[in-house]
């Protein structure tokens, strides 16, 4: 596989909107749908042009067709469990649960400390048997509340990986505490976190109303507040920003591929022009000589005589001219 960028997206799973049956007031699985945009919901209603699709699915999309290789990973808000294990895998974005069969009450969302916990778990999985291992040119981390939280709790007991191989960082914030990035043994991890971050917050976030939003230290990152309240309309506001600086960041890599595609082309296009040069003298070797080629007479003309060589000389020779 070829050397390409790579983009982490740690997100919650997207919010579900659902129309009930009017008289029974049952919920119908075609009745549902994932939410992309609330500003859109709150304009036009339950609106399936406006909730259909999910808003990580788009930066999804664009990565990869602007060539990036994309590891999703869905941090549920509850996991179930039995009674004989406690324990959920989790293999990239595929979660493998096991489910109570004789419970169908609501659970309330797991404890903020154990999704954190949780999560950075699986990202240091995540690093150390696929991210490190991988021939990456760049490496993106995106994380949407939790997954903000799991990516510090990283960068922090990985200074040094992470200054060496991560290029951005990028957080979207609704509900959870805004995490510093400082190091006791390491005075330049704040000022890296700064310049390779992008932090929105939403905009009725609690960090606005405190005494660090008046000047916003470096440990903190580069925050910066959105009109949004909600992580989908987050998603959607900033996706162009998001965008073109990765853009920018990957805008090395690729100029160099395109050189290297060229230069491919290149000796395609040479390989076949020697092929077909071979193939021409081979030919050419085979031809028979020149002069056992005559040409053909024209239909109904007569064929000259041709005379051998000694009566040829003959007749030149030995007749006198006419008189």
């Amino acid at each position: 596989m070829d050397e390409r960028p790579l983009l982490v997206i740690l997100h919650d799973p997207p919010e579900v909107l659902a129309s009930p049956d009017p008289r029974t007031g049952k919920v119908e699985l075609h009745n549902t749908w994932l939410v992309r945009d609330y500003n859109c919901v709150s304009r036009t209603g339950t609106n399936a042009d406006c909730v259909k699709t999910d808003s990580v699915k788009s930066y999804v999309s664009e990565a990869i067709k602007n060539g990036f290789a994309v590891i999703d990973v869905n941090l549920p808000k509850h996991i179930t469990e039995d009674d004989v294990s406690a324990r959920c895998t989790y293999v990239l974005s595929v979660l493998i649960l096991t489910h109570r069969q004789d419970e169908q009450s609501h659970e309330d969302s797991d404890l903020l400390a154990k999704r954190s916990a949780e999560a950075t778990e699986l990202l240091n999985y995540l690093w150390d048997n696929y991210i490190e291992l991988a021939d990456s040119t760049h490496v993106f981390l995106l994380g949407t509340n939790v997954g903000h939280v799991a990516i510090t709790n990283w960068i922090r007991a990985h200074e040094d990986t992470a200054m060496d191989r991560v290029d951005r960082t990028i957080h979207f914030i609704e509900d959870v505490s805004l995490q510093a990035c400082r190091s006791p043994t390491n005075d330049m991890l704040s000022p890296w976190y700064y310049r390779t971050s992008m932090i929105w917050l939403a905009k009725e976030h609690n960090f606005w109303s405190s005494d660090f939003a008046q000047k916003p230290k470096k440990k903190f990152g580069r925050v910066m507040k959105t009109d949004g309240d909600h992580i989908s309309d987050m998603l959607v506001e900033q996706k162009d920003k998001v965008l073109a600086a990765l853009i920018d960041d990957t805008e090395d890599w690729r100029r160099g591929k395109s050189a290297t595609d060229d230069e491919e082309d290149g000796e395609d296009v040479m390989d076949g022009i020697e092929g077909d040069a071979v193939v021409a003298s081979s030919s050419a070797r085979k031809l028979p000589p020149v002069g056992n080629f005559a040409l053909s007479p024209a239909p109904g003309a007569r064929t000259p005589k041709v005379l051998s060589p000694n009566r040829a000389g003959f007749a030149s020779v030995g007749r006198s001219p006419a008189r």
